[in-house]
């Protein structure tokens, strides 16, 4: 199958419009899920070089069964959804193909999927589209009401997911007690303001010397090195700058430190805050007045970081 699709698929490099568009899957579906999508779909593939049409069976364990003129080395899927959605997307290989799609689920079982044709794997030409319907499912309504009655009494045994908390909440004045290795506790004042694009919040204390540099929000299943972008986390993070602090005979901003370093630490929910962060949506996320953590030299890309301290940010109109 390889060498007919590298004979047959000869096209410019482009990129689809569906390819962009698709969201970023956020985890794999359940058991349930997977069985209910499971069986035997048709696949219209609309090449660049004309097109195929494939009968695809789609086993729950991730293998795919193809009828029709070509036969694949490799044949599997996967499938992904973020938590609630009804929203499905869908990958299958097949061969040299990879097919990346999209369908809307009515409650576990989803009847169709359209997306792209990609080929290639480091740096993937698009060469077409493809739409699957779903022909014969494994599942029949009884059998499909039964998996869904199983997988909503998984969602409701897994534990609710740690609150999250927008930047945009954190932004405003805060006073920030700091400790570096075994010196005496620092005080400052700072004001935390947002970017106007989806770069970094930036920072600032009163008075000199001063501490400056960037913040934001991330969360541990998250890359360190995308927190510049994220709206919305779980931690919290601030970068002071060597470079735009005011650093004297002792230090950047009074401590004893002269190099750049790192504050990463968890926004403190009161019992009140943490049964209203469950009730508001994931847009408004959760209220915050105070935040804990660790001052850190390195970085967490080199690896080569080392726990210097602690800190503590406190709202400016809430008692310490």
């Amino acid at each position: 199958a390889g060498v007919w699709l590298r004979q047959h698929s000869v096209v410019a490099k482009r990129h689809h419009p569906l390819v962009a568009a698709m969201p970023v899957p956020s985890r794999p579906l359940d058991e349930e899920e997977l069985q209910a999508l499971s069986g035997v779909w048709s696949c219209i593939l609309e090449l660049d070089d004309g097109n195929r049409s494939i009968m695809c069976h789609l086993a729950p364990s991730g293998s795919v069964q193809t009828t029709g003129n070509v036969q694949f080395t490799v044949a599997r899927w996967s499938a992904f959804a973020a938590r609630g959605s009804a929203a499905v997307n869908v990958r299958l290989q097949l061969g040299a193909w990879q097919l990346r799609g999209r369908g809307e689920r009515k409650g576990l079982r989803c009847n169709a999927l359209n997306g792209t044709v990609l080929e290639g794997s480091d740096d993937p030409d698009c060469v077409g589209s493809f739409r699957m319907a779903l022909a014969i499912p494994v599942m029949d309504n009884r059998r499909l009401a039964e998996l869904e009655r199983r997988h909503q009494a998984r969602e409701d045994a897994r534990p609710a997911p740690p609150a999250r908390t927008r930047r945009s909440a954190l932004a405003g004045q805060w006073r920030l007690l700091l400790t570096i290795e075994d010196s005496p506790p620092a005080f400052f004042t700072v004001t935390l303001t947002l970017p106007s694009t989806l770069r970094s919040g930036r920072f600032q204390t009163e008075g000199l010397p001063k501490l400056a540099g960037v913040w934001g929000v991330w969360e541990p299943r998250a890359s360190k090195r995308d927190t510049s972008t994220q709206q919305a986390g779980t931690h919290m993070w601030l970068r002071v700058d060597r470079d735009k602090s005011t650093e004297t005979l002792r230090g950047l901003g009074g401590l004893p430190v002269h190099e750049s370093f790192s504050l990463w630490g968890k926004p403190v929910l009161s019992l009140e805050a943490e049964i209203k962060s469950r009730m508001r949506s994931e847009e408004e996320g959760a209220p915050a007045d105070r935040v804990n953590g660790c001052a850190y030299f390195g970085t967490s890309v080199d690896k080569e970081w080392v726990q210097a301290g602690q800190w503590s940010l406190v709202r400016s109109d809430v008692g310490i």
